[in-house]
């Protein structure tokens, strides 16, 4: 009777009798990677004999302290050493399917410590070796092939092992050039895996490169090679907003806004110059046109042509009273020839209704300021795919899961969502 076998500690007993037949059992008769499922099922029967129970937790709590301890020493005596083993020796981390079948079968089944205990001293070791001999220019086996899914099974113990990988991309990046498309194919599956690390290591290993290929792109409109910018473009995806919009206003927007200023001077074609505005429009992917940035500097460009149309003053982009819509003065006096102002296209039209609202425009949204923040302190937000909670999206910063809701941040404490302020944020997602 349960009663009567806690009544009497039968389990501290008993464990000293058990030992020996599943050592037997373990060291015998179990493949941990073959097979990894089996026994799990013999040791949960074993475990309501000789683990404590609650009942024995309240009636005798330091007899049963002892008794979880003896259980949890005999586990550590009997599975961790065939597992050691084996995963030293025949387990192969490119397959990380045993590994992960082992977890899931046991995770029920072994204490908390007795886990941890595996992956400090038979799984971290084995992961880290191979990572350290894992070569990402001769290697055929992608990494994220079989790291990636081992990550959920490391937990915590991905901190011991990621900034390795880190460094090996960091290491062949150095010889990398923006043209090379499949470097982005590598990179970016790890980036919601590098969590806060991803800013600074894009920001060390792919901007520069990428700020390097847009700066020697030059602006013809005579013989415009776009390929440059595309790549730009390509790496959006996974690059934080701040990024993309620090690359195109240091390298690409002033020298546009030039070469449009100067073509404007000459009194050339103005429908040869709406074609242009209309082509550097459609090259730009919709997701980096919405950036607000972006918006403002296309913008400025159509006001550009548009004044010159008027016959007025096109300026360049420094000049803060035209901008913020200063007196409009006459292009050296001479105003254009009325025949020469098109009417605005349809989608030239639904640009200008676009970016109408002139605050609406010069804000960042709160995304884009939560980025920068985030930013400033070496992480980065990050959307957690598929993750909503009443229809906003769940991002993670740091080490926590936030959501923004008309402009107050909120943390995920347990099940529920509570407001926070941004120092508190800093001090958790740090910790």
């Amino acid at each position: 009777h349960a009663k009567v076998w806690d009544q009497w500690g039968l389990q501290h007993a008993v464990i000293q009798l058990a030992q020996p037949k599943l050592q037997a059992l373990f060291s015998r008769h179990w493949d941990p990677i073959q097979k990894p499922e089996d026994h799990s099922q013999t040791l949960a029967a074993w475990k309501l004999l000789l683990a404590p129970s609650a009942h024995y937790m309240a009636l005798n709590p330091d007899s049963a302290a002892e008794t979880a301890n003896a259980f949890k020493n005999m586990l550590l005596e009997t599975i961790l050493p065939e597992i050691r083993r084996q995963w030293s020796v025949n387990w192969n981390p490119r397959n990380p399917k045993p590994v992960v079948r082992f977890f899931k079968a046991w995770s029920q089944t072994l204490p908390h410590e007795v886990q941890q205990q595996i992956l400090i001293q038979a799984l971290v070791p084995r992961i880290k070796r191979e990572v350290e001999a894992w070569d990402p220019m001769t290697d055929e086996v992608p990494l994220d092939n079989w790291l990636l899914p081992l990550l959920p099974v490391l937990g915590n113990f991905s901190d011991d092992v990621l900034p390795l990988v880190r460094q090996k991309f960091s290491i062949v990046l150095q010889a990398w050039q923006a043209a090379d498309s499949s470097a982005m194919r590598v990179i970016a599956p790890w980036i919601p895996a590098f969590g806060q690390h991803a800013g600074p290591f894009l920001s060390r290993n792919i901007l520069p490169k990428l700020s390097l290929a847009v700066k020697s792109m030059q602006i013809n409109p005579a013989e415009q090679d776009v390929q440059p910018i595309k790549f730009l473009f390509d790496w959006a995806q996974v690059l934080p907003t701040t990024m993309v919009v620090s690359v195109l206003e240091a390298d690409f927007f002033p020298r546009w806004h030039s070469v449009l200023y100067q073509w404007l001077m000459e009194q050339p074609n103005l429908a040869e110059i709406r074609s242009w505005y209309r082509s550097w429009l459609a090259l730009f992917p919709t997701d980096v046109h919405a950036i607000p940035a972006v918006k403002l500097a296309f913008k400025r460009a159509l006001r550009m042509i548009e004044n010159v149309e008027a016959g007025q003053l096109a300026v360049q982009e420094g000049d803060d009273e035209y901008f913020s819509g200063g007196e409009e003065q006459e292009l050296h006096g001479v105003k254009a020839p009325s025949s020469a102002m098109p009417m605005l296209t349809e989608e030239e039209e639904l640009l200008a209704d676009s970016i109408a609202n002139e605050e609406a425009v010069q804000k960042m949204s709160f995304r884009d300021l939560m980025e920068v923040f985030a930013a400033e302190y070496d992480l980065m937000l990050m959307p957690k795919p598929g993750k909503k909670h009443q229809g906003k999206q769940v991002f993670s910063i740091g080490r926590v899961r936030i959501l923004l809701d008309d402009w107050v941040v909120f943390v995920q404490q347990g099940s529920e969502w509570r407001p926070i302020g941004l120092d508190d944020l800093l001090i958790v997602a740090q910790a």
